[in-house]
């Protein structure tokens, strides 16, 4: 609610709601009451604000009558106030990229649409294969705050929620992230299945291409290798 204040009346001057005008930017609006007090003061009240931007006032003429009788001229536009009911929200990155395992340590950085204030803290919290229970974060600027996150058991999808930080008209930040609001946790290791390219058995020189079909993806490095004991050996290698 914005108030506003006149003093250029006197008891037989009449204003109302009817006589103001609302100078508005953006999306910004309200509702326009005048009381009705007697005397040379007049308040306008604002209320009911929603929207995003500026609000001010101007005042018709001839609302105002002096003792002599002469009319006032038209009043404003006034100074404006600006408001702001939009809740920020946060975007989530990570220092590397996932999947992660038991023990890596992850930086979570939220990167917030607008300046929020320094209390409350903002926090994190994580559910689902990992979890964590609402944290405060450490500040590196008006519109970022990190965690760092110390990866722990299970496998799936971990999934951050944001709360408590407010902008600095004191919108409530929306708990779910606009962007990296999940990652992956992985510790479960990988299995290989062992095809030959013809059947055996094999002798002496036979040129047999083994392969070996992963359960899930593995990285270039280090390069997959495969060793051979009993009636043949191999020293581990490199395969392709």
């Amino acid at each position: 609610t914005l108030t506003y204040t006149d003093t250029n009346f006197d008891n037989s001057s009449a204003l109302d709601a009817g006589d103001i005008t609302l100078n508005t930017t953006g999306t910004a609006t309200g509702t326009v009451s005048v009381d009705a007090a007697t005397g040379d003061t007049r308040v306008v009240t604002i209320s009911n604000i929603t929207g995003d931007g500026t609000i001010g006032i101007s005042i018709a003429v001839g609302t105002a009558v002096d003792l002599a009788g002469n009319l006032a001229d038209a009043g404003g536009p006034s100074g404006t106030f600006t408001a702001d009911n939009t809740n920020p929200t946060a975007a989530i990155t990570y220092s590397a990229a996932g999947p992660y395992k038991l023990g890596d340590v992850v930086v979570i950085t939220a990167t917030f649409s607008e300046d929020v204030k320094d209390a409350p803290v903002p926090q994190i919290s994580i559910s689902g294969s990992n979890t964590l229970a609402a944290s405060d974060m450490t500040k590196v600027s008006a519109t970022e705050y990190t965690y760092s996150y110390t990866v722990q058991a299970g496998d799936g999808v971990a999934t951050i929620a944001m709360a408590t930080a407010e902008d600095l008209a004191g919108n409530v930040v929306t708990g779910a992230p606009t962007s990296g609001a999940t990652f992956t946790v992985d510790n479960t290791n990988p299995t290989a299945a062992i095809t030959y390219s013809f059947a055996g058995p094999y002798k002496a020189t036979d040129v047999v291409v083994i392969t070996a079909t992963f359960s899930e993806d593995v990285k270039d490095a280090p390069v997959p290798q495969i060793s051979i004991s009993g009636s043949n050996t191999l020293a581990a290698s490199d395969m392709t």
